[in-house]
């Protein structure tokens, strides 16, 4: 029996991973200290900071990340809803 075509949209639908929210957004929800998610904000901001101290410094808080999420997140090609 031949197999019936699938449309593109399914078929990508069927190739793709469950939608996840951005590492850097997961973070700051979990972040329950507003002072605190505001100066992970501005620090992720800050371009002088390398994305690698924040992480490890996130990381050692008890938020692990990567440094790689915190670089798409201010690149803006991470997962966040814009």
């Amino acid at each position: 029996m031949a197999k019936k075509p699938v449309g593109f949209l399914d078929a990508v639908r069927e190739r793709g991973r469950p939608y996840q929210l951005c590492a850097v957004l997961r973070v700051m929800r979990a972040i329950d200290d507003p002072a605190l998610r505001r100066e992970v904000e501005e620090a992720i901001g800050m371009r002088e900071l390398r994305a690698t101290a924040i992480a490890a410094e996130l990381t050692a808080r008890g938020w692990p990340i990567s440094d790689q999420a915190v670089a798409r997140h201010r690149r803006g090609v991470c997962s966040c809803p814009r």
